[in-house]
């Protein structure tokens, strides 16, 4: 099993498949690159991902598609990954006017050896079924950025009738606190595999094991649906939590964005 094959192809579920279901938004995705276009001004929805460029076209590739999005006057992000080519995308990217604003560390984890959850005092974890769970999913998530990003919110609202579908591939997570939303996790699944992103806590709920519990709660709905694996992209501040869980490191992805 490659499991950086499998987390490169998680991603691609995770970044377009509520875009490429919606009329107003754009996926367009060939053997060399993966290029999604929301519609909205926001970095965290506009994605070009999966490179497998020849070392002779790359420039030209790489011009092209910033042009996309400075066209549309829409901000995004560039993700490479640890099987992306060529060698030199990085300098290229650079070179292109681009900057590495974000370093993770891809994670996986055999889904067998996870450890039995303990939820902490008062934490009760919701799956999104509804459209008041999807908002407090939002809110929650936007408060990542100051001030929030309504653009986020917006897309959740957008996307909601794909999203509450019970078979769509990307399930969402509450954290309640007192009835409060305090927590948030996706979880994908594709393939062998199920992927874990926006794992988020609001900021004066943090340190009380809620996002430890965020991530551990869909990973084991992973494993009673059947998957085998979890991978996920590491920040800096989640390592260890990922570590603890037994997950194991991979190889580096980095995120390049356009100045703003």
């Amino acid at each position: 099993m490659n499991l950086l094959s499998l987390m490169d192809e998680n991603l691609v579920v995770h970044q377009s498949y509520l875009q490429a279901l919606h009329p107003a938004m754009l996926v367009r995705r060939d053997p060399q690159l993966l290029l999604v276009d929301s519609g909205l001004d926001c970095d965290t929805l506009n994605y070009v991902s999966l490179a497998r460029l020849d070392a002779e076209e790359a420039p030209l590739r790489i011009e092209n598609t910033i042009e996309h999005f400075r066209h549309v006057g829409r901000r995004f992000s560039w993700w490479l990954g640890p099987q992306d080519r060529p060698a030199e995308l990085p300098e290229l990217l650079e070179a292109a006017g681009l900057t590495n604003t974000e370093t993770e560390t891809a994670m996986a984890v055999d889904l067998r050896v996870l450890p039995a959850l303990q939820l902490p005092e008062g934490l009760k974890i919701e799956r999104v079924r509804s459209m008041s769970q999807l908002e407090d999913f939002a809110r929650v998530l936007a408060s990542l950025w100051m001030p929030p990003d309504e653009q986020l919110i917006a897309f959740y609202r957008l996307t909601a009738h794909e999203l509450l579908k019970n078979d769509c591939p990307l399930r969402l997570y509450v954290g309640y606190w007192q009835r409060e939303p305090v927590s948030t996790a996706e979880l994908c699944l594709a393939g062998e595999g199920v992927g874990l992103y926006n794992v988020a806590t609001l900021e004066a709920y943090r340190g009380r094991g809620f996002g430890s519990a965020l991530t551990l709660y869909p990973l084991l709905e992973g494993r009673a649906a059947g998957h085998r694996f979890g991978v996920l992209q590491a920040a800096e501040d989640g390592f260890h939590i990922y570590q603890r869980l037994g997950f194991h490191a991979l190889g580096i992805y980095r995120e390049y964005q356009p100045p703003r």
